[in-house]
């Protein structure tokens, strides 16, 4: 080629193979410039070349374009080069070049905000920096050589008569063949970075490390090494994040890499349930989901032994740290391609954390002993204090609901906890127990009987488990036993209103004829119907009381044993509760029963009242008929 350019005028091998070397870098040569329209190196149309000569320099200036493609990506310019490219030809030539970067850097949205800026990227990054560092060395020995042989290229260009020399000269300087032949293998490894920027753009964390797992499932050994390699650098940000999360329940993610994520607008005591969660999009691909979940978990307990438990209980856990990391490194350590440590680190962790977290709930804070005592006060457990409770508010809840007073509510607490076997319980316990009045709108006809209710309240941490949610269904179910005992009391009073030697007694003292036998009939079917209601009431009581609050309290305090950590708790309570709800039919299903059985004991309380008129005027004919039957017993005395 070098010999039949100068003999047709044309430009020489060794300038295009100059130009050529500065296209593989990124660098306009003479002849060989990269046109942003083509987005391509092109040889200058009005450059003396022959055919063969152009085409194959413009094949070898393809990794000039792959490099610009790649090293964009490894100096974190990868999502703007598209458009910075076509920016540049909208530009005009009077702009300031100062205010065209600024353009430029707005056009793309900013390098250094987003995914371009975090960490998982810039190891990324460094990763593909490092694979340049190779094709940087070839081209400055490339260069090296094309030195010497442009030198000799000079000398054979002045004897020209001399063919065999310039022949030799051809063969002892870097040609474009030999060029194609030597670049072959970087073109390989660039077309394959180029690939990897194109499928990790936009992406950040755990997303873009599926992207460059998925090219690691490849047949050719030489591509699935270095794919491999990128990885391992580019995975030990995540790596790192996943062993703080779980040793020390720190998320440091201000970018939003990490696979556990947080929300910052979620309350404190709120956090457990709804503060952090995972986010599937970032998973890695040596985490899968059941591995993630134990993370969060782990996670999350030691971050709540932080902030909502005593700094002695937190302590417990930094015991367990150096187990938890020499687990990790027994395992292989920390890496790309070892799973195992991966899970080693997780499940040692969670194994360990939940072991003092369970300790410090049911140790340090009485777990177990709360929620009996919430099962025994809210959920009527402790009968004599029920009882004795009734009968001390209820002149103060017949009262309009308005009218109820809080102070005498609690008086009447502390006389039911004095009076019944309640005063044996720890204060612990008793201090917790609070009276609560649902106030109804205005002008509402509520009594205190309506709005009456108690409210078991606990502290950090047990707020976990008794939220406002938890603490609305124990109201609900407390007022249904609530109404379901004040049927229970009424129907005994009826009853000794009705008791058969009252009723002889009316019967023998009532009123003579018609209206005294139209009368007990009366008081007979009335006490035959409170002798149904008693049934009905004691069977619906003996139902919610056995069936449905000590067989649901036996499967949760099996799923209590069985419990490894703190969101087992939580399921377990919420699910006893829910069972507890639904069983007593107050669920959403059972609505229109509940609604009925509202009716119902409705209807029995009006009875009650009824009843007990029904037999003052009894009680009151018969003892007009006595006092007639002695002024009878005067007057024939007298007369």
């Amino acid at each position: 080629l070098a010999a039949e350019s100068i003999k047709n005028m044309e430009l020489g091998e060794p300038e295009l193979v100059r130009d050529v070397l500065f296209a593989c870098q990124g660098i306009d040569g003479a002849n060989l410039r990269f046109d942003a329209r083509r987005d391509a190196y092109v040889v200058d149309d009005d450059a003396a070349v022959s055919p063969g000569a152009r085409r194959l320099a413009e094949k070898l200036a393809e990794l000039g374009w792959l490099f610009r493609k790649v090293s964009a990506c490894a100096e974190g310019r990868a999502e703007t080069s598209e458009r910075a490219s076509e920016a540049e030809r909208d530009l005009t030539a009077a702009e300031d070049s100062a205010e065209a970067d600024r353009d430029l850097t707005a056009a793309s949205g900013g390098d250094d905000l987003g995914a371009e800026a975090g960490s998982t990227r810039q190891a990324f990054r460094a990763a593909a920096r490092a694979e340049l560092a190779e094709y940087y060395r070839l081209i400055a020995v490339l260069e090296a050589q094309a030195q010497v042989p442009m030198a000799s290229a000079l000398e054979n260009r002045v004897s020209r008569l001399e063919p065999d020399a310039s022949s030799n000269a051809s063969s002892s300087y870097v040609s474009l063949r030999r060029l194609s032949v030597w670049l072959a293998e970087p073109a390989r490894r660039l077309r394959l970075l180029a690939v990897l920027c194109d499928a990790t753009r936009g992406k950040k964390g755990g997303a873009l490390l599926r992207a460059l797992h998925e090219h690691a499932k490849h047949g050719d050994p030489a591509t699935r090494t270095t794919v491999c390699r990128l990885l391992e650098a580019s995975s030990k940000p995540t790596l790192s994040m996943l062993q703080t999360w779980v040793t020390r329940g720190e998320l440091d993610d201000p970018r939003g890499e990490f696979f556990v994520a947080s929300d910052d607008a979620v309350p404190e005591e709120d956090a457990w349930r709804r503060g952090y969660f995972v986010e599937k999009d970032m998973l890695p691909p040596f985490v899968d989901e059941g591995l993630a979940v134990d993370a969060l978990k782990a996670g999350k307990s030691i971050d709540f032994l932080r902030r909502r438990c005593k700094p002695g209980d937190f302590a417990k856990w930094a015991e367990h740290v150096s187990f938890v990391l020499s687990a990790a490194r027994n395992a292989g350590g920390l890496r790309y391609g070892d799973d195992a440590a991966t899970r080693a680190l997780v499940s040692e962790a969670k194994r360990r954390v939940d072991g003092v977290l369970r300790t410090a709930l049911f140790e340090s804070y009485g777990f177990y002993d709360h929620v009996f005592a919430a099962k025994r006060y809210l959920l009527m457990g402790q009968g004599d204090f029920h009882a004795v409770l009734m009968d001390a508010v209820v002149d103060v809840l017949d009262e309009p609901a308005s009218n109820v007073s809080a102070y005498a509510l609690t008086g009447a607490l502390e006389t039911a906890t004095r009076a019944s076997n309640a005063q044996f319980d720890p204060p612990t316990i008793l201090d917790k127990l609070r009276v609560a009045t649902a106030r109804g709108g205005v002008g509402t006809e509520e009594t205190g009987w309506d709005v009456f209710s108690l409210r078991y309240v606990v502290q950090a941490p047990l707020d976990v488990v008794f939220t406002p949610d938890v603490h609305k269904k124990y109201a609900r179910v407390f007022t249904f036993l609530w109404r379901l005992k004040r049927v229970e009391v009424a129907l005994n009073a009826a009853w000794a209103t009705m008791k058969p030697n009252v009723a002889a007694s009316l019967e023998r003292d009532g009123v003579a004829g018609a209206t005294g036998a139209a009368l007990a009939v009366e008081l007979r079917r009335c006490h035959s119907l409170r002798g149904e209601m008693h049934h009905f009431v004691s069977n619906l009581q003996y139902y919610v009381m056995f069936e449905v609050l000590e067989g649901s309290w036996d499967a949760f305090t099996k799923e209590l044993n069985d419990a490894e950590d703190l969101d087992a708790l939580v399921q377990a309570h919420d699910a006893y509760l829910e069972a507890v709800t639904v069983k007593s039919l107050l669920g959403a299903k059972s609505q229109l029963l509940a609604h009925t059985l509202g009716a119902i004991f409705d209807a029995i309380l009006r009875f009650r009242a009824f009843a007990d008129r029904l037999y003052e005027v009894a009680k009151d004919a018969a003892m007009r008929r006595q006092l007639a039957q002695l002024r009878v017993e005067q007057r024939e005395k007298t007369g």
